[in-house]
């Protein structure tokens, strides 16, 4: 019986060590925005669930030479989504100051942030400040992925 304890206590610690948020909610709120294909944007500032103040977009093969600062704190969490090693997807994190509020991976095959990825002349990962978040979209046939661009 001691032994099962020490098993679930030691579980119990691993997996209070990653900061893994993939949230359906921030998925969920940029699917819903895409709805309205004649409006052609959205404000990714207008999603509520957490407070937050900027936001990362890391394409694929993003690994953790650019990095900045903030990134460098959630190496094993960005690493566990597989943005650094798989071609099709997006990750997008939303921050508050340092601290990682929510993220959410994102398939290339349907919903494309690539093209928002965005780095510094030191070619690190630049985020985007939410008041700056107003982003436009297209898709060219409903067989085609929506591709998000900056505004």
């Amino acid at each position: 019986m001691k032994r099962l304890f020490f098993i679930c206590l030691g579980l119990l610690v691993l997996s209070a060590c990653t900061t893994n948020i993939d949230s359906g909610a921030l998925r969920n709120f940029v699917k819903d925005k895409l709805k309205d294909k004649e409006k052609g944007t959205f404000n990714l500032a207008d999603y509520k669930e957490g407070d937050w103040d900027k936001v990362y977009v890391l394409g694929p093969y993003t690994n953790d030479r650019v990095f900045d600062a903030t990134l460098k704190a959630y190496k094993k969490d960005i690493q566990a989504t597989g943005v650094d090693t798989e071609t099709d997807i997006c990750l997008v994190m939303l921050f508050k100051g340092d601290k990682m509020v929510t993220q959410s991976v994102f398939d290339r095959k349907k919903i494309d942030f690539n093209n928002l990825v965005k780095f510094t002349t030191n070619t690190l990962a630049m985020p985007y400040k939410k008041g700056a978040t107003m982003f436009g979209f297209a898709r060219k046939s409903k067989y085609e992925p929506y591709v998000i661009t900056a505004k």
